[in-house]
C-alpha cells in the first residue's frame, strides 16, 4: 500500500516537538477545565450510563462509548496545546476517514460568541491504542478553546498538556440555557462528517453558543422504553427527535413514534419538541419516506389536538433542499455540505423555538 505522505508532506502526521519536561499534564476529567456532552464511567468516556445502554439494542450498548458530541472547554496562555489520547478499539468504516472517526478538533473561542478553527489533531494511519498530537502558537497569550471529541471512536484516556507554569481555566461558558438534546440515527451521531466539529449539532453550537447532548446511535435508535425513559429524565431546553432512519419498517415507526412523544412529554410538560424527518428524502425511496413522514406528521397533529402547543415539525425535504444531490457520500450519510445545510435549517427552527418559548434568560 502506497503512503501519499511520502510524496506530499502536507499529508504527513507530525510527532509532537516539545519534551515532556517542559509541559504540565492534566488528565481529563479535571476540575480546572469544563467537560460537556460526555462523562467518565468505567474507565472511559461515555454518552449513556452502562446500565441504560445495555438494556437497549446491542448497537446502543456498543456505541454509547463512542464520544460524538463530547467537548472540552478551557482557557490558557500556553503556546503549546497537546492532547494524549488512548483507546482500546480503533473503529473502521469504508465511508469515513480515520480522522473523521478518531480525530479531535481544536477551536478558539472569542468573547461575544464568535469562534475559529485552529487545527485538527490527526491520528496516524496506524494508531491501535491512541496517539499524541500538538499545536504550537507563535506567541503566548490568554486564549479560550473548545476541543471536539471523535464522532465514531471510544476514548479511554485523554490528557491535556500545556507549557509548564501556563494558566489553565474553564474557558468561556455556554449561554444560560439548558442543553439541547438530540436523538437519532448515524446522521445524528455525525456520520459522515469530515471532522468532529462538522456534525450539524456542533455547527449549530458554534453559531448559537448553546450546549448540547448527542444521543445519535448508528443503526441503534429505535425508541426503546429504557432510553426513552432516560431521555425523559434529562434536564434539557429542547428535544430534537430524529430516528425514523433506524425504524426498520414503517409499522415499527408507527408503533413507537407517538409512544416516545408520550414518554418524554409525561415528565417534561414544558419542554419544546422538534420532530425531524429524514433529510435524504429523494435518495431513500426504498425506505418509503412518504409513509414515514406521514407518521411523524400524525404525531405532531395528535399532540396539538391534545392541547400541546410546544411541538414542532421540520420536513426533512427542507434540510438539503435543492442541493440534495451534492449532500451525501453514499445516498444516506451527509457530507460536510449536507451537514452545513442541515445545521442552517435546524438552527432556524431552534431560533424560532427559543424565542417563542422565552428560553434564553
Amino acid at each position: 500500500m502506497s503512503d501519499i505522505s511520502k510524496i506530499d508532506k502536507n499529508f504527513e502526521v507530525k510527532a509532537p516537538l516539545n519534551d515532556d519536561e517542559n509541559l504540565d499534564f492534566y488528565p481529563v476529567p479535571n476540575e480546572k477545565i469544563a467537560l460537556y456532552g460526555v462523562f467518565y464511567e468505567n474507565d472511559r468516556f461515555v454518552r449513556l450510563p452502562k446500565e441504560i445502554a445495555q438494556v437497549n439494542s446491542s448497537a446502543v450498548d456498543r456505541l454509547h462509548t463512542q464520544t460524538a458530541g463530547g467537548r472540552l472547554r478551557f482557557s490558557t496562555n500556553s503556546k503549546t496545546i497537546r492532547i494524549i489520547v488512548k483507546w482500546d478499539i480503533q473503529n473502521y468504516s469504508s465511508t469515513m476517514s480515520a480522522f473523521s472517526k478518531c480525530g479531535f478538533t481544536l477551536q478558539e473561542d472569542f468573547v461575544g460568541g464568535d469562534n475559529a478553527y485552529v487545527c485538527s489533531f490527526v491520528p496516524p494511519t496506524n494508531a491501535p491504542n491512541g496517539y499524541d498530537s500538538e499545536y504550537l502558537f507563535e506567541e503566548a497569550k490568554e486564549r479560550n478553546f473548545t476541543i471536539y471529541f471523535p464522532l465514531y471512536n471510544n476514548v479511554t484516556e485523554l490528557t491535556l498538556a500545556i507549557d509548564k507554569g501556563a494558566t489553565l481555566g474553564k474557558g468561556l461558558p455556554y449561554k444560560d440555557i439548558k442543553p439541547i438534546l438530540y436523538y437519532g440515527s448515524s446522521i445524528t451521531q455525525g456520520g459522515c462528517a469530515s471532522r468532529a466539529d462538522n456534525s450539524y449539532q456542533s455547527i449549530i453550537a458554534k453559531w448559537n453558543n448553546i450546549d448540547h447532548i448527542n444521543l445519535g446511535f448508528s443503526g441503534g435508535c429505535r425508541a426503546e422504553e429504557p432510553i426513552s425513559n432516560y431521555m425523559a429524565g434529562l434536564d434539557v431546553s429542547i428535544f430534537v427527535c430524529d430516528y425514523d432512519h433506524n425504524a426498520p419498517t414503517v409499522e415499527f415507526l408507527q408503533n413507537t413514534h407517538f409512544k416516545l412523544y408520550e414518554t418524554f412529554r409525561s415528565k417534561n410538560p414544558g419542554v419544546p419538541i422538534l420532530f425531524l424527518s429524514r433529510p435524504n428524502f429523494y435518495t431513500g425511496a426504498t425506505m418509503n419516506p412518504e409513509a414515514r413522514l406521514k407518521i411523524i406528521k400524525e404525531t405532531v397533529k395528535k399532540a396539538k389536538k391534545l392541547g400541546d402547543d410546544k411541538v414542532y415539525l421540520l420536513d426533512g425535504r427542507k434540510l438539503f433542499g435543492k442541493e440534495y444531490k451534492l449532500c451525501t457520500v453514499d445516498g444516506t450519510h451527509p457530507n460536510d455540505i449536507g451537514f452545513y445545510l442541515m445545521a442552517k435549517a435546524i438552527n432556524k427552527m431552534l431560533d424560532k423555538i427559543i424565542k417563542e418559548n422565552n428560553l434564553l434568560k
